[in-house]
């Protein structure tokens, strides 16, 4: 089983701490690609980066707790498109 990446403290990561992970952890190329995509075409990510995310940061998990209830493939869709405007600054 893969160890899910947590914050230092053991807790699952919110929103804003996996989409700074992702600025550490993803490569330049993959975030070029990223950066580069129109935000309509994001969803292209969704068996990719978006699986990552979930498998990862522990979206799967029944006890995850900051998601509001939302779905792991629409939060981590959420996750991508806040990346995104962070890498092309809007």
């Amino acid at each position: 089983m893969m160890d899910i990446k947590r914050n230092p403290n053991g807790s699952f990561m919110d929103k804003d701490a996996i989409v700074r992970d992702l600025h550490n952890h993803i490569q330049l190329n993959t975030k070029q690609k990223i950066q580069n995509t129109s935000e309509d075409q994001l969803i292209s990510y969704h068996h990719t980066v978006g699986l990552w995310i979930r498998n990862n940061y522990g979206l799967w998990d029944e006890s995850y707790p900051h998601s509001d209830g939302k779905h792991p493939d629409d939060f981590s869709f959420e996750i991508i498109q806040e990346f995104y405007r962070q890498l092309n600054n809007t």
